[in-house]
């Protein structure tokens, strides 16, 4: 008998003792009036397919977005008021947070890692080049050093509106003045020798697990400024041009794929190639972007032998008029990138927030899905709460409201209401591979006291431990002390540590059930 994800109804049950809120925008019921019973009827069709195939499950494994370092920030990843010359103590705090992020990341289950390195910033002369391939030498050291498979998707930069505002006049540049020639713009073999190039650096200096080629094929000419076509015979040419000149290194896998809103024409193009996985990324589930393309894309998988992933994933809360007007006035991801990113840091959103994920999850185990990447990670630690004070605010000041306010709970290790769902939902996947390990929680098996403390704190254990580490680090990242442990109760010493908030992570090993076990806790010295 297969094992479920989780039952539906107890779904339905999250819908039906949903909150009640007060005073929200006009138009948020009508949205959530389309969205829940869409993705109510996802569900129950991810449910029934999975009945008639007799799946028994499947060990997929689960990521999140590394978005504090995402390579759209520009400038912002190596100065705090661009475009000043990098600051190292700034660089040391990114990827401090970054750190924290893979830590809760860590503790919620997810085993892999996407980190968004953009072209064209790792091809050889764009300013910057060597800052950003260091910077990002030290991220991948971190996700590593956690024990994190890393997912590299080298997309164009968005440099239609979002990239900061310094790397989107140097795009502009590069693309405009093609080798530092006035007039001469980028061309098909222009881009397909530096992209190469770029993903040869990304193969050699940091070596990613999984590294798609080609993807979204509508966004990537929006930010090329429609200067080369990604039309499906196109893209499936650049494709194969990577695969014959790329150098591939250890293990590595290549995929190319497309959005869910794009046509299967794609996918099927793709899965003639050379690549490893086919590659699709889920946000609006209007009309029929996941009715269509998602319940057929495992089929054309299956059909060449390619593995599948998801690479990134996130419900954008429009109803289908807006969805409708957007795509048929040709502006499809600036308005909706817009309008989601206003109402996703609601809570009165969480309800099908929630129902999404479930449905990852459950497709994941359908359809035997390799990986799933939830790209909005921020919001696994909290939302606001909508009051009227909102009205009169811009998007970008609420996004920085709520992005703090999740930032905020993250460094304080605490998960929000969708994160502690992502977690128990993610536990029940069955990954009991011989010789694989699973990260688990050791939540209620230790307590650490007193906590702030003075002078020493105890970690105790509710069994005898062998073969334990507890590391100690600063919020930089930086490491303080690390102790092998064996026993019940181990002491840590204040001595000159400064006052100040620390991390401990406790690595064992249940050497019966192959399990690497990790727990991640706040420490405060006084």
């Amino acid at each position: 008998m297969k094992k479920k994800i989780l039952a539906l109804n107890v779904i339905l049950l999250l819908i039906i003792s949903s909150k009640v809120f007060a005073q929200v925008p006009y138009e948020w019921p009508i949205i959530n009036s389309e969205l829940t019973p869409e993705l109510v009827s996802i569900n129950h069709k991810i449910d029934s397919m999975w009945n008639v195939q007799g799946n028994q499950g499947y060990c997929s494994t689960f990521a999140g977005d590394l978005l504090a370092v995402n390579s759209n920030r520009g400038y912002s990843l190596f100065n705090q008021t661009p475009p000043g010359a990098p600051n190292a103590a700034y660089e040391n705090y990114l990827i401090a947070q970054a750190d924290t992020m893979l830590i809760m990341m860590n503790a919620m289950g997810y085993k892999s890692v996407d980190i968004t390195i953009s072209y064209p910033i790792l091809v050889n002369g764009f300013p910057n080049r060597q800052v950003y391939l260091d910077f990002y030498k030290k991220v991948y050291a971190k996700a590593r050093a956690r024990g994190f498979k890393i997912i590299e998707n080298c997309q164009v930069t968005l440099a239609n509106g979002i990239a900061e505002a310094n790397l989107t006049n140097d795009i502009k540049n590069f693309y405009y003045n093609f080798n530092g020639v006035s007039g001469d713009t980028i061309k098909r073999p222009q881009y397909e020798s530096s992209m190469a190039e770029m993903m040869q650096t990304v193969i050699d200096s940091l070596t990613p697990d999984y590294l798609t080629l080609e993807m979204e094929p509508q966004t990537q000419a929006d930010n090329m400024f429609h200067l080369l076509s990604f039309a499906a015979d196109s893209t499936l040419m650049y494709v194969n041009y990577f695969i014959n000149h790329l150098q591939r290194k250890g293990a590595i896998l290549y995929g190319a794929g497309a959005g869910s809103w794009n046509t299967l024409n794609y996918f099927q193009k793709y899965a003639t190639t050379a690549v490893d996985y086919l590659d699709y990324h889920v946000y609006p589930i209007n009309g029929k972007c996941f009715n269509n393309t998602v319940f057929q894309v495992d089929s054309i998988a299956k059909a060449y032998n390619k593995k599948i992933i998801i690479g990134e994933c996130g419900l954008h809360k429009e109803s289908d008029s807006e969805y409708v007007a957007a795509t048929t006035n040709f502006v499809y991801q600036a308005n909706l990138d817009n309008i989601d990113q206003e109402r996703s840091v609601f809570n009165y959103f969480e309800g099908i927030d929630t129902l999404f994920q479930q449905a990852m999850i459950n497709l994941s185990q359908q359809a035997e899905i390799e990986l799933v990447d939830f790209f909005d990670t921020e919001r696994e630690f909290g939302y606001l709460t909508w009051n009227t004070n909102y009205d009169t605010m811009s998007v970008a000041k609420i996004s920085k409201i709520g992005t703090t306010a999740e930032y905020n709970n993250m460094y304080n290790l605490q998960l929000g209401a969708l994160g502690r769902f992502t977690k128990k939902a993610i536990s029940h996947v069955n990954c009991t591979v011989t010789g694989i390990g699973t990260i688990e929680s050791l939540s209620d098996a230790i307590r650490i006291y007193p906590n702030p403390f003075t002078s020493q704190t105890t970690i105790s254990f509710s069994q005898e431990q062998t073969n334990t580490t507890i590391k100690i680090t600063d919020i930089l990242g930086k490491e303080i002390k690390s102790i092998n442990f064996t026993g019940k109760q181990c002491t840590i010493e204040k001595g000159t540590t400064q006052a100040g908030i620390y991390f401990v992570q406790i690595t064992s090993f249940d050497k019966l059930r192959m399990t690497q076990v990790v727990e991640n806790r706040k420490v405060v010295v006084q």
